[in-house]
């Protein structure tokens, strides 16, 4: 096996060792403690001296009981699979909070761990959160190559689901890069085995997604199947998150086919399941789309109060493109109302965001 080093840098090194002698000094206080508040036991519970020795032997036998489970846990996972897993959960922290270059640095770290150890399974993973990283910061081919990579893996250890998960991944970035053809042949792929295997959940999630390539199209009709197809296994497995976007999802084509009554059927269908669960994205989303029809039908004041409700959830939830579309849409709003004071206002309010991400 190849050997891999992990380099450290100094200020890591003096971060481990303080972290070392913190807990170092907590666990001493926790045993004085024991041993300190071993006469208090005795008098308040009136034990007497054989019973209230008890109190300690138990508290040290506690080492030797979780030493054995945790050598043999560590026999069976391996210090360096843990080490990777350990990585692994820190980028995925660093990644849902947009902190994109440390969430690299310690997936990269956790993919040396892996390679270490050979284990492909968590390879194949450590380099599908790697390209979803890339594809969060808009690099798609660095994206794609990941991907690609943890494709070929799971294809070599028959890993069907994280097939099927690869499968999806690579979809949805060609779907981004409006490569239609690759796009639905890889989520096609994608649904397949997630039906082989019962996974109705990401099965409902891919079909959404073939849903808006179609829809991006122009092919409706094959959209709504699609989207009508998500609804239904979110049904199935109770998915109310997925439940409140494939409403979402099904308003908006129905908008698109000039539908307006019908969508709004669906957008609030969404409104009241995200409202009732407390899902911050899939209502603002609501409300955005709700306004958007209401600025077609030209009425404005409640086109604006959607727009305005969508864009406090999207501050709340720190979603600074969206907040910028936002007050784009709003700016627009004022300007046919003849209100270019506040129209100029939240434009360059959007242009700042824009700015910023």
């Amino acid at each position: 096996m190849k050997e891999i080093t992990l380099h450290i840098s100094t200020k890591q090194r003096f971060v481990l060792i303080f972290v070392m002698a913190v807990l170092f000094f907590m666990w001493g206080l926790l045993t004085n403690l024991n041993l300190f508040l071993y006469h208090h036991f005795k008098f308040i519970f009136e034990l007497n001296y054989s019973v209230a020795t008890f109190i300690n032997l138990t508290f040290f036998c506690t080492y030797l009981v979780v030493s054995l489970q945790a050598g043999r846990m560590i026999k069976k996972i391996g210090y360096k699979k843990g080490e990777g897993f350990g990585y692994n959960i820190l980028g995925v922290i660093c990644m849902y909070k947009a902190d994109h270059k440390l969430a690299i640095k310690h997936f990269q770290d956790g993919k040396l761990a892996f390679e270490a150890a050979d284990f492909k399974s968590g390879l194949a993973n450590i380099l599908g959160n790697i390209g979803l990283t890339f594809q969060n910061q808009g690099d798609a081919e660095q994206a794609i190559t990941y991907q690609l990579k943890a494709l070929k893996i799971r294809q070599a250890i028959g890993d069907k689901k994280g097939l099927a998960v690869s499968y999806s991944n690579i979809g949805h970035i060609y779907h981004f890069q409006g490569k239609y053809n690759e796009a639905l042949s890889y989520l096609l792929n994608g649904v397949k085995i997630f039906d082989e295997i019962g996974d109705k959940r990401n099965a409902a999630l891919t079909y959404e997604d073939i849903g808006m390539l179609y829809r991006d199209k122009g092919a409706y009709d094959e959209a709504l199947k699609y989207a009508s197809l998500s609804l239904k296994m979110n049904e199935e497995v109770d998915n109310k998150y997925g439940l409140a976007n494939s409403n979402n999802q099904l308003g908006y084509i129905f908008n698109m086919i000039k539908k307006p009554e019908d969508a709004l059927n669906y957008y609030y269908k969404a409104l009241k399941i995200a409202e009732a669960q407390g899902l911050k994205m899939p209502l603002a989303n609501s409300y955005f789309y709700i306004g958007a029809i209401y600025f077609d039908k030209a009425d404005y004041d409640v086109a604006l109060k959607n727009y305005s409700t969508a864009l406090q959830i999207y501050k709340e939830a720190e979603d600074k493109a969206n907040e910028g579309i936002m007050l784009t849409e709003i700016a627009r709003t004022y300007k046919a109302q003849g209100k270019l004071k506040p129209a100029l206002e939240s434009i360059l309010q959007s242009m700042q965001l824009i700015k910023e991400t």
